[in-house]
């Protein structure tokens, strides 16, 4: 497998990324769709780059594509990166906003590691923050880790932003996170990625029983049942 560190820059510099973006993004919408039609009502996350978010056309090829597919736009994030965000703030922020009107929301991936982190918040549309796992991987026995990424769940619920914490890999970081209030998790101690065939199954296993509107730290009290 080639990690996408290395054919995403090869991509952009080759000026073939929108074509991979829109390819990513018509695959994504059509097995939501697959999805929905067993019943399986899910939220999809697709990563973007700089270029793809001052892309002019994107939008409304996108947009179409979830008409076709009768894909509500609420069940996709674009994920982009706080880098990619700063590159051409006021394209961005124009595009983003036109496309989270429709009903599409945003995530700022790795959240934290840029230098404008704050100022990102003001000035996009943003839904979520994914904190970067490398604040997360030693937060247990950091406790400078664990202090960035309390204040940054915080700040996040004060703004009624959600929060995704990356790169949960063990128990102790899991129960962590549930006791600062997070609401979203993502990690190998979840699972490692999955084909779409099998990540039904592993979710109708992982929800039976749990409540699906639960947050994590509700969702860790039930599982401890």
């Amino acid at each position: 497998a080639v990690s996408p560190a290395e054919f995403v820059p090869l991509a952009e510099r080759t000026g073939t990324i929108r074509a991979l973006t829109r390819f990513v993004l018509r695959e994504g919408i059509a097995q939501l769709a697959a999805w929905r039609s067993q019943g399986l009502i899910l939220d999809l996350s697709v990563n973007i780059s700089a270029t793809d978010i001052v892309d002019a056309e994107l939008g409304p090829l996108l947009l179409a594509d979830l008409r076709a597919a009768k894909v509500p736009p609420t069940a996709l994030i674009l994920e982009i990166t706080e880098t990619a965000a700063m590159s051409d703030r006021g394209s961005a922020a124009r595009h983003m906003e036109l496309l989270h009107v429709a009903g599409i929301r945003f995530s700022i991936d790795d959240f934290g590691t840029g230098h404008s982190s704050l100022s990102l918040l003001h000035a996009l549309p943003v839904d979520e923050l994914k904190i970067d796992r490398q604040f997360v991987a030693d937060l247990d026995t950091n406790v400078d880790s664990a202090k960035i990424v309390q204040s940054t769940i915080d700040l996040a619920r004060a703004l009624d932003i959600k929060v995704v914490a990356e790169g949960i890999e063990t128990e102790s970081v899991w129960l962590k996170l549930a006791g600062f209030g997070c609401h979203l998790a993502q990690g190998y101690y979840i699972s490692k990625p999955l084909a779409a065939d099998r990540f039904a199954a592993f979710v109708a296993d992982a929800n039976d029983g749990i409540d699906p509107t639960a947050t994590l730290p509700q969702v860790m009290r039930q599982a401890e049942v």
